[in-house]
């Protein structure tokens, strides 16, 4: 086997394509979303379902998405919030100058 082949057979075997980690879509049931500022979470999980809920929450609710960029993760720890709530409480990127 190929240094590519090895790779690609141990991505398949822990993440799905794109980097998600492989959970299941009831994942939501027992972890919730959490979101952090940019380039603060050194890793964690969440589904991709969780991911696309959260990506349609912001695009209903442009007011409260505007100018922020966010790290999600799902951690049975994290309250249930509602996504609009929880995008709205995430800091606004700085503006540069």
């Amino acid at each position: 086997m190929t240094i590519h082949e090895n790779v690609n057979q141990w991505m398949s075997n822990k993440k799905d394509a794109g980097g998600l980690e492989r959970q299941k879509d009831d994942f939501g049931n027992t972890h919730n979303v959490k979101l952090e500022s940019r380039n603060t979470l050194g890793g964690g999980v969440i589904s991709r379902l969780q991911v696309a809920e959260l990506i349609v929450a912001a695009i209903l609710n442009p007011e409260v998405a505007k100018n922020k960029t966010v790290e999600a993760v799902a951690e049975a720890t994290a309250p249930k919030v509602d996504l609009a709530e929880l995008i709205a409480s995430a800091p606004e990127d700085p503006v540069l100058p």
